[in-house]
């Protein structure tokens, strides 16, 4: 499975080992930023952020955590959200 579509499919329908902070972490900043279509929760993010991890290339895994990290470490949620969907495509789809 292509990475950007199975981490794409996480941000808009919605970590292998030693990546599940980040994904955990990053699916709670979704949830305070409030950009979960609705139904969608938590829980149901890291599933698929795991799926996608779990599916990934060693060296996709390690550039999306990277991404990842990075998105996570800006304050706002406009500018997390702009990291994620606008310039990052790796996160988006």
């Amino acid at each position: 499975m292509n990475m950007r579509l199975a981490l794409g499919f996480c941000v808009t329908a919605l970590l292998a080992v030693g990546c599940s902070t980040d994904s955990q972490r990053y699916c709670e900043r979704r949830d305070e930023c409030n950009t979960f279509i609705f139904g969608q929760n938590v829980d149901d993010c890291v599933r698929a952020m795991d799926r996608a991890f779990e599916d990934a290339s060693p060296s996709e895994a390690d550039d999306t955590q990277r991404v990842l990290a990075d998105c996570l470490a800006l304050e706002s949620c406009d500018t997390f959200n702009g990291c994620v969907v606008g310039g990052r495509n790796d996160l988006a789809y």
